[in-house]
């Protein structure tokens, strides 16, 4: 795999993630590959990371089911 992305997003109460509105993602914290993690309030700019990625690992990937994933598509669908 030559793309990994290591992502982990801070949030508002996942109760609100329906009802928020933009905000909802505070921060993110993002590598590729074996290089740095960075943190960042762009979330835009993360979501176009994530879309090249081959293999995604991240906090909440795949729990309650597919959290930051969820996220993620609805912070794309509203740029």
């Amino acid at each position: 795999m030559s793309n990994v992305i290591y992502l982990d997003l801070e949030t508002a109460d996942a109760d609100r993630l329906w009802d928020y509105g933009t905000g909802f993602v505070r921060l993110a914290g993002i590598a590729v590959n074996n290089g740095p993690v960075m943190t960042t309030t762009d979330i835009s700019a993360v979501t176009r990371i994530v879309e090249r990625a081959d293999l995604i690992v991240g906090h909440n990937v795949l729990n309650r089911p597919g959290f930051s994933s969820e996220i993620l598509v609805r912070t794309r669908s509203a740029v």
